[in-house]
């Protein structure tokens, strides 16, 4: 083998490895369909069982088919601050708020349009299904309230209506919805927060099983259990570049705490897996994953998600991917190895995400458009020529799934092909 063929080889190998690489990290992606719905951001929620989008936009919500038409729409009392629809898909939930938290209200309709339902509480109103069940937690923030109802013969039936010392600011219930976790703060600034609690409930009586004390400053933006229900993960946000990670235990003794940025999203990926989301100001936002008392970062990108928005579905349905709206104008979507699949530039700032499958998500943004985007797997064939009369060619395909393992061994195989070919000659 002579000079010339060692250097042969070696470039061939730089530029497979830089195609491989550009491959695995970037999918290409379709924008399906866009819709601007009103002047201002949307909040999303996807109901599997009828394919159905409601989206609250300025002081109205929409319900659209996944091709972006409209098939109702309705006022709010209010802007949107939740929105979700219930577990069986017949009912959707609204909770919004006025300018100055001085009062919110809930709304609840029926999957065709039908409000059965609506009430007004002081402050934002947080929403939240029981998971199994068309039970419905309803939190008055500003009023330090936490009302419970069922829907019984198409009508809402308020089970129960308790008032805490602090406010309630978000609400989560157990994968298997028997328990109620929710997140309690002293003010209406994280800033100025100096308490921040979570308390497990009895959702039959609204009685209070056991509760964490001060877990420190700010808000409890985030609140997630694995999913056997063991182990609850708390997200708090004390100012726009600063909060930390809290793992409890499943009665409520803190088993670890981890300072990070902002929280503004948590998600249980499988056992004691969860993944996190956090922002340092508008500077940037760190991915990591938590898993069996470990706490590490697996991507970054610039900008900032919305901490806690509307309780944003970000991560898709098979736990493979999440889409990150990002301050800096752009919709980032990585995998939980911390892979960039595919990047897109939005000029209209993204605020809002939600996933429609494991392939196809939506996000809106802050003048009202709301887009749908398809991530598509294609196959892209490599060539690299190394002489008149010698060619490789390697074909790779554009999928999340691709592992840096995959990539080893695509690059032996292209080497082993390059070397075979040069010791022939």
């Amino acid at each position: 083998m002579n000079k010339t063929n060692i250097l042969i080889m070696l470039i061939a190998l730089g530029l497979i490895g830089a195609a491989l690489a550009a491959h695995a990290q970037q999918a290409a992606a379709r924008i399906n369909w866009a819709i601007r719905l009103g002047k201002h951001q949307g909040l999303i929620s996807y109901n599997k069982r009828y394919n159905l989008i409601a989206v609250c936009y300025d002081q109205d919500v929409a319900v659209l088919d996944p091709s972006g038409k409209i098939i109702w729409k309705a006022k709010l009392d209010g802007n949107a601050n939740t929105l979700q629809w219930s577990p069986d898909g017949n009912y959707l939930a609204v909770g919004t708020s006025t300018t100055g938290c001085n009062f919110g209200v809930l709304h609840i309709f029926t999957r065709t349009g039908k409000l059965i339902y609506k009430e007004q509480l002081h402050g934002d109103v947080y929403v939240k299904w029981n998971p199994h069940q068309d039970i419905l937690a309803a939190a008055g923030f500003e009023a330090h309230i936490l009302n419970l109802y069922r829907i019984q013969d198409g009508k809402a039936v308020k089970l129960w209506s308790r008032k805490f010392d602090h406010q309630v600011f978000h609400v989560e219930w157990s994968p298997d919805g028997s328990k109620l976790a929710i997140g309690l703060a002293e003010k209406c600034l994280p800033e100025q927060s100096k308490y921040v609690a979570v308390a497990l409930l009895d959702p039959h009586t609204g009685k209070t099983l056991w509760s964490t004390g001060n877990l420190g400053n700010g808000w409890p933006f985030y609140i997630a259990f694995d999913t056997a229900g063991k182990e609850i993960a708390v997200g708090i946000t004390s100012s726009p570049s600063s909060g930390q990670l809290v793992i409890l235990t499943a009665g409520g003794k803190v088993l670890a705490r981890h300072k990070l940025g902002a929280v503004g999203y948590i998600a249980a990926l499988g056992g004691d897996k969860y993944v996190v989301v956090a922002s340092k100001g508008d500077r940037e936002t760190t991915v990591y994953i938590y898993s069996n008392g470990t706490l590490r970062s697996i991507h970054q990108a610039k900008g900032r998600v919305y901490a806690g928005l509307g309780y944003q579905e970000l991560i898709s349905p098979d736990k493979s991917l999440l889409a990150l709206p990002l301050a800096n104008n752009t919709v980032q979507v990585v995998n939980t190895k911390g892979l960039t699949i595919t990047e897109l530039h939005e000029p209209k700032g993204p605020i809002t995400a939600a996933w429609i499958s494991s392939n196809t998500f939506l996000y809106s943004c802050k003048d009202g458009t709301l887009k749908s985007v398809t991530l598509l797997e294609q196959c892209a064939p490599v060539t690299v020529t190394t002489t008149s009369t010698t060619t490789v060619t390697v074909t790779v395909t554009k999928t999340s799934a691709v592992t840096n393992a995959s990539l080893s061994l695509i690059a032996i195989i292209a080497l082993a092909a390059i070397v075979a070919s040069i010791l022939k000659r």
